[in-house]
């Protein structure tokens, strides 16, 4: 069995949002520059990023096209169980209870497969195996798809995304910076994992960088970034960039959409417009 051109839809479509959300921010960016205060912890071991006054990100916007696409593909993976539920003919006895599920304890897993009682043996062991809980070096989907489900059942999309600084866009501006001693912690780039949400306080620190020396002087030293945001989400206590989620995660839903439906090995497919045609058979 391929994976279902209703799933392939699905996950072209959720691709598609994201990269029109990454056009808008794009597009955002390019209308006017985001700068920053700067200024030079006590301690002279680093520099401290300030939010400016009326910093207002349109987060808002962001967070619906993340939401709508982060619910295109979950729908993906839910799609192809209804299809393998209903393979040769069978009617599951609860319909509207199958679902791809996903899952955090083996007790959890036994509660839900009860819904999937129609779905074939083999496909519905490999949906297991990729469980978040399953105890495998190979199991390279658990964690893209603890974070799946967490954004698709959070209903609060507009608390979850923030925009953040890229960090090899940031152009200092600095009069009479001078470093001295080298720290043993060598260079850093620490972004708050609250990100930047637009309801920040003018003034409220965002972000640290070190430059892996000891900044020279005694006395306060200011100057200004220029700094250029991307989007992200904020799940699990950690920062991931809306590029992961379409670079990084949509590409192993769709090898964990082929492995399920064919059971072969898993291998690296883009979701992009040259590269994936939701027409074209599964990779094998």
């Amino acid at each position: 069995m391929s994976v279902n051109q209703w799933s392939r839809l699905k996950l072209t479509r959720s691709w598609w949002l994201f990269s029109e959300l990454l056009g808008r921010v794009e597009t955002w960016n390019a209308s006017g520059e985001f700068a920053a205060d700067v200024r030079v912890l006590d301690d002279r071991t680093a520099l401290e990023f300030l939010t400016p006054a009326g910093f207002r990100p349109p987060v808002a916007e962001w967070a619906l096209l993340v939401g709508d696409a982060v619910h295109n593909a979950r729908s993906a993976l839910d799609a192809l169980v209804w299809d393998l539920a209903h393979s040769d003919g069978a009617t599951p006895a609860n319909p509207t209870r199958v679902a791809f599920p996903i899952t955090t304890t083996a007790r959890e897993w036994k509660n839900n497969v009860k819904s999937l009682e129609t779905v074939p043996e083999g496909p519905l062991e490999r949906i297991r195996l990729a469980q978040p809980w399953v105890a495998s070096s190979d199991n390279i989907h658990g964690d893209w798809l603890n974070i799946l489900s967490r954004l698709d059942n959070d209903d609060k999309h507009r608390g979850r995304v923030v925009a953040v600084p890229l960090e090899e866009s940031v152009e200092l501006h600095f009069d009479g910076l001078t470093l001295g001693d080298r720290l043993p912690e060598g260079g850093f780039f620490h972004i708050w994992e609250s990100g930047l949400s637009g309801l920040e306080v003018a003034g409220t620190p965002f972000a640290r960088f070190g430059f892996g020396a000891r900044i020279n002087g005694d006395g306060p030293v200011a100057g200004t970034a220029t700094i250029t945001l991307a989007p992200a989400v904020t799940v699990f206590d950690q920062v991931i960039p809306v590029g992961a989620l379409q670079g990084e995660m949509l590409p192993r839903l769709h090898r964990l959409l082929s492995e399920v439906s064919a059971g072969g090995e898993l291998q690296e497919a883009w979701i992009e417009p040259e590269s994936f045609d939701p027409a074209a058979p599964p990779p094998r």
